[in-house]
């Protein structure tokens, strides 16, 4: 029984050691643990010395345990067991330490190497944002050579820019905007004459509407406003049918020369008054009165006849 206790007390020693220095266990929790574990220990061992037990007026309880007395050699042996486990002890400690050492070293390389990672991913982070900046500002400065170059889709994107004052290039479109509708190119100071018979083997003052649509898509854009001047001015067509082709150029022409001249014409007969930054009421004007007009035309006809 000496040699379970002694036993007893080296595990206990081991473990509590263990429990100190290589786990996040409390202090608390260990002194509970080793105080119960030595007083197990403790009793195991004496519990050989235990021979009787005496109850005052009841009885005397005998009890025989399988030893009497206490051998001295017994004891010089668990003395030796104890000096032999020391060195384990130690040795736990020891990588115990070590153990903590090294944790250690890994919680601060892992604190350097979060550290680095966010500060390459605000790096990254930058050099992204200046891309888009970049990217940006690359694509309104091609939209700008787009539209000085009689590009009416890049017209139209200008123009949605500038009626959005919280847009980082708001102030460059309304200038740019106004640049183009000074242009002399696309205002009309500049004029291109046509050689219809050389050209189109055709004489204005006998061509039918389709052969002046032909005409158009035919021309290049510089020259397409000629086309539209020349049809405008066929009054033996019906004022209704040539609106209405300026009514489609205004809508579907890719040429901001061409929506010019067409907003021009139709305003002789809309007196709107206004440029091409205004198009979409000239559309709005022919698209509210182009039955009132089909209908005089009509009632003039109807008049003639009888």
């Amino acid at each position: 029984m000496k040699h379970l206790g002694a036993l007893v007390l080296i595990n206990v020693l081991i473990v509590s050691a263990y429990f100190v220095f290589a786990t996040e266990i409390s202090a608390k929790r260990v002194i509970v643990f080793a105080s119960i574990g030595l007083s197990l220990g403790v009793a195991v061992m004496l519990c050989n010395r235990i021979t009787r037990i005496k109850i005052p007026g009841i009885a005397e309880i005998t009890s025989t345990l399988e030893k009497a007395t206490a051998d001295a050699s017994e004891v010089e042996t668990i003395r030796k067991d104890v000096e032999q486990q020391r060195d384990s002890i130690a040795l736990i400690v020891r990588d115990a330490n070590k153990g903590r050492e090294d944790l250690d070293t890994v919680a601060s390389l892992s604190s350097d190497a979060k550290a680095k990672a966010d500060k390459l991913a605000e790096v990254l982070t930058r050099a992204q944002e200046t891309l888009e900046d970049i990217k940006t500002v690359s694509e309104f400065g091609l939209l700008l050579s787009k539209a000085s170059n009689d590009d009416r889709s890049a017209f139209d994107s200008l123009l949605a820019i500038a009626k959005d004052q919280k847009h980082a290039f708001w102030r460059i479109s309304n200038q740019a905007l106004i640049r183009i509708i000074t242009d002399p190119q696309v205002t009309g100071l500049m004029t291109y004459s046509i050689d219809w018979k050389k050209d189109h083997n055709l004489d204005p003052a006998q061509a039918t509407l389709d052969e002046f649509a032909e005409a158009y898509k035919r021309e290049v854009s510089v020259r397409q406003p000629t086309v539209i001047s020349a049809l405008w001015q066929q009054e033996r067509f019906p004022k209704s049918k040539r609106l209405q082709v300026l009514y489609e150029v205004i809508k579907t022409t890719a040429s901001i020369r061409c929506l010019h001249h067409a907003c021009k014409v139709m305003n002789g007969e809309s007196k709107i008054g206004k440029n091409i930054l205004a198009y979409a009421e000239y559309i709005e004007w022919w698209e509210k009165n182009r039955l009132s007009y089909e209908e005089q035309e009509k009632a003039h006809l109807t008049k003639e006849d009888q």
